[in-house]
């Protein structure tokens, strides 16, 4: 006969090892959990994060990839050459000179960024037109779908390309769909990453703040 095992004995030195592994798991799981929520707060995607002061609309937005804040230093947008959909080219200058002008970047296969067109021209309807949005269609687009836009909401929500992306790349835009709120001196005062309910009334009324302040002026 074999030596017999004392009573518990084989028990406990499975059991040691799977608490001591299970622990190993948890703290890992904690460990990037803490790392996952930091980035959550808005400090990655730009490349340019230093610029950026604490995010200022994240509690406010409907969807958690979305961020937002304002600029310490406001850039100019860049004088990029844009185009309309029947392939004139549009000064970028032309954009400057409205009390607030919301420019959302998309492309026409981005599903994000189609989704959020209907609540940008409600917000425009919202505000009274004082805050104006514009479409800048970044890369190559599909004729079909920049059809359907235009058949859709027309002027209420005007187009305009940029098939070589030196405007989103003027901007640093590393994703889409991406949204700048451009003061009356075509400076960018406040931006945000994502897809974004603008027909929120926290939003609506973090977007009329800029209105109160001359849009940062």
């Amino acid at each position: 006969m074999g030596q017999a095992s004392l009573p518990g004995r084989t028990g406990g030195s499975i059991v040691l090892p799977v608490i001591l592994l299970g622990s190993c798991l948890f703290a890992l799981c904690v460990w990037a959990g803490g790392e996952l929520g930091a980035q959550s707060g808005g400090e990655v995607g730009l490349g340019a994060k230093s610029q950026w002061r604490k995010p200022e609309l994240f509690s406010l937005l409907s969807f958690p990839s979305a961020w937002a804040g304002s600029l310490s230093r406001p850039p100019t947008i860049p004088a990029a050459s844009l185009f309309d959909l029947s392939g004139r080219s549009v000064p970028v200058g032309s954009l400057v000179g409205h009390p607030l002008l919301l420019v959302n970047l998309l492309a026409t296969w981005c599903t994000p960024c189609l989704r959020e067109i209907p609540s940008l021209v409600e917000l425009s309807r919202r505000t009274g037109g004082q805050v104006d949005v514009v479409g800048i269609v970044e890369g190559a687009a599909d004729r079909t779908v920049l059809s359907g836009i235009r058949t859709r909401y027309g002027k209420k929500f005007p187009l305009r390309l940029d098939p070589a992306m030196r405007f989103s790349a003027g901007l640093k835009v590393h994703g889409l769909p991406e949204s700048f709120l451009v003061d009356s001196r075509g400076k960018v005062v406040s931006r945000v990453e994502g897809r974004v309910d603008w027909t929120d009334p926290r939003v609506v009324r973090y977007l009329k703040s800029f209105l109160e302040k001359k849009a940062g002026l």
